[in-house]
């Protein structure tokens, strides 16, 4: 948030998240859901995704480039994307069954998407 000179409710706005799933995770009442996790990632192309997953590494992967201002005019309503920077996505007729994220303690945790 700071380094994109953002608020809680921006951020939110942005990822189409609720306020409170971000006040919560700054405040360590949740943790961040895997869907939480796209919606940044896709908000914010630019963040570095071990970083994000992990903290190692550097926040940004173009560390040259300034952020780019957050505009309202320029929100899609859906991931926060502009429709400019949007790629275009594959034809894919698989879905995803589940996400394993392991730990270095040798620890795993597996998500499930949601099914509706």
């Amino acid at each position: 948030m700071d380094h994109y000179s953002l608020s809680i409710k921006e951020v939110a706005e942005k990822c189409g998240v609720q306020r409170a799933a971000v006040s919560h995770v700054l405040n360590g009442r949740n943790r961040p859901s895997v869907p939480f996790l796209v919606a940044l990632s896709e908000s914010f192309p630019d963040l570095n995704p071990a970083w994000l997953l992990h903290g190692k590494g550097e926040m940004v992967t173009n560390v040259s480039a300034p952020p780019k201002p957050y505009s309202k005019q320029e929100d899609t309503g859906d991931t926060g994307i502009s429709r400019q920077e949007k790629p275009p996505l594959p034809s894919i007729d698989k879905k995803i069954e589940r996400v394993i994220v392991f730990y270095t303690d040798g620890s795993f945790s597996s998500y499930y998407p949601d099914q509706s």
